[in-house]
């Protein structure tokens, strides 16, 4: 284990490093990583509880009961566990929440979990997320978001749509992109040729020789990339995974914030409110009924731009970003469509992968069928 002066001061003042600075000057550059403590442990999947509070002793120098912990059952990706002081009466410099995330098995195919730690840090820095507190072989500790994950149908709900629009814009400004390229065809690509050639056990097998192509996947995607390349490119550092969980709503100040930037990288802007749109429609049962109306994109776009430009959009700026997320929702379902094989071969999280990647996979298809037509 290795710890340096800078980490031993913010757990020092842990308590005022949990509130969440103003949005620093816009357009700010990243900067370089800043440095955490690190334990070089792995903490095992199934029985993870004793392997985090080993990981908070050394972060904290706190005994193995500070902390009670209960399991967060939101995620598809990652395990997560939510450490919360046993005793909030008596003063502590330490906080009163922490979130303990677990790498899900072969996760670093799909996430560059460096550039995680990176994003994570640099965030923290604009206001836009909270405080790292260090890493271990196989994840990291960090601060709770105080306030109340989104539901499909909350997010939707026009009054927090907009204020979703409005932290997005602000997002957008705040932080300048590492690259001028979008990266999640390339991303895509990637995935494709990494994919498995079979599953772990014969239902699966049986499935997933019945409905995963991966040529057809590769068509799909070169369509998508030469439709793409009619537009203009407006690159800009992303969340890329705006799932309702991922969006939390503090009821004490009114507030949207975001968490889980593991995905987060330079896109197209497009692509980020058209996978949002899509979160509308849930994880499973996938309900894409439930996919935004043109009223409800065009208020929520018309918000993002005014907040991201200071500036109220004209109707050609809107309009022509409209058309760019209609193109980047089927990119989203072939995204996480392909992501989803990869994890029906790995994830011990019970969740059906395979079916949800048919669902995206049905979905593409229909909205293409339907341009076409």
């Amino acid at each position: 284990f290795s710890a340096d002066d800078k980490m031993a001061e913010c757990s020092e003042n842990a308590n005022s490093s949990l509130a969440e600075p103003a949005v620093k000057s816009r357009q700010r550059k990243l900067s370089a990583r800043s440095m955490t403590r690190h334990m070089d442990t792995e903490l095992d999947l199934n029985e993870p509880m004793e392997g985090a509070r080993r990981v908070l002793q050394a972060f904290f120098g706190v005994s193995k009961q500070f902390y009670s912990m209960t399991r967060m059952n939101d995620g598809i990706t990652n395990v997560v566990l939510h450490c919360h002081r046993v005793d909030t009466t008596t003063p502590s410099p330490h906080p009163n929440d922490v979130l303990i995330r677990i790498y899900g098995p072969k996760t670093e195919m799909l996430i560059d979990r460096e550039r995680e730690l990176t994003h994570h840090n640099l965030l923290h820095e604009q206001g836009l997320a909270m405080p790292l507190y260090g890493s271990f072989s196989n994840g990291y500790a960090y601060g709770y978001a105080t306030g109340t994950p989104c539901t499909p149908t909350t997010m939707a709900e026009p009054t927090r749509a907009r204020q979703i629009a409005e932290h997005l814009g602000t997002m957008h400004a705040a932080v300048a992109p590492t690259s001028k390229k979008v990266t999640c065809f390339d991303l895509i690509s990637n995935w494709i040729e990494m994919l498995p050639t079979s599953m772990p056990d014969e239902a699966r097998q049986q499935v997933f020789a019945t409905v995963v192509d991966p040529e057809e996947l590769r068509e799909l995607l070169g369509t998508l990339q030469t439709q793409a390349m009619a537009f203009k490119q407006d690159v800009v550092f992303c969340h890329n995974d705006l799932l309702a969980g991922n969006v939390i709503f503090d009821e004490a100040e009114g507030t949207v914030k975001f968490i889980d930037y593991e995905y987060s990288n330079s896109n197209a802007a497009a692509f980020d409110l058209a996978n949002h749109f899509n979160e509308y429609c849930g994880l499973g049962p996938v309900n894409f009924s439930a996919y935004p109306s043109l009223d409800a994109q065009t208020d929520f776009v018309t918000a993002y731009l005014a907040e991201r430009f200071q500036s109220t959009p004209d109707d050609d700026t809107i309009a022509e970003l409209l058309k760019q997320i209609q193109l980047y929702r089927g990119v989203s379902h072939l995204y996480w469509g392909v992501w989803a094989i990869i994890q029906a071969a790995y994830s011990s999280i019970d969740f059906d992968y395979l079916d949800y990647f048919t669902q995206r996979l049905a979905e593409l298809k229909r909205l293409q069928a339907e341009a076409a037509a």
